[in-house]
């Protein structure tokens, strides 16, 4: 299956990309089952990460407020470390949220980040996606300290690389699975309501 995925909503006004607040998983839960599969495309053109992380906010983290809350109400995202909480579902849309550098979709430790991954391993500016000439989506590590993966493949600093529907992407060692819209909506449905 070929898809290309839409890492920006259609052309809007400036005012209109002011910063907004995240989706919660559970806000992303309750759509994909109060909509049907297409309408849920249709709201969330984006693509979406998703994966398994135990939720502890990082030590020594440079956000002066709460973070965006996860799929269960909790924090995003941190590795599961020995003896640590279990794992608990984790998704972000990929898409752009801050008014900043409107050519890429920013993924760090700090706030403002399109997508913020509260980490002590995640570097504040660690990576972005950004669309390629032919409009594929990529994956470019920013220079990060613990580095950025397409599948078991580490990107070298500055790299890039074309991402898939199904590519596992990690920044450090937060490892998501890279869905479209199509994919999100059926995996959000087994998630109990």
């Amino acid at each position: 299956m070929q898809s290309r995925f839409t890492a920006d909503a259609p052309p809007q006004s400036k005012s209109a990309l002011a910063p907004r607040k995240p989706e919660s998983v559970a806000d992303l839960r309750d759509a994909a089952h109060r909509l049907r599969r297409e309408q849920f495309v249709a709201v969330y053109p984006f693509a979406f990460l998703v994966g398994k992380n135990a939720l502890a906010p990082a030590h020594g983290s440079d956000t002066a407020e709460p973070m965006p809350r996860g799929i269960d109400g909790a924090l995003p995202t941190r590795v599961v470390r020995p003896g640590g909480d279990p794992p608990t579902v984790q998704v972000f849309l990929v898409r752009k949220i801050q008014t900043a550098f409107e050519s890429m979709i920013t993924v760090g430790r700090s706030r403002n980040n399109d997508l913020a991954l509260d980490d002590v391993e995640v570097s504040k500016f660690h990576a972005y996606f950004r669309k390629s000439v032919d409009g594929a989506l990529e994956l470019v590590d920013a220079d990060s300290t613990n580095g950025t993966w397409i599948g078991h493949q580490r990107l070298p600093k500055h790299g890039s690389g074309v991402v898939h529907p199904g590519d596992r992407l990690q920044f450090a060692s937060l490892a998501f699975e890279l869905l479209d819209a199509g994919q999100a909506f059926d995996r959000l449905r087994k998630l109990a309501p």
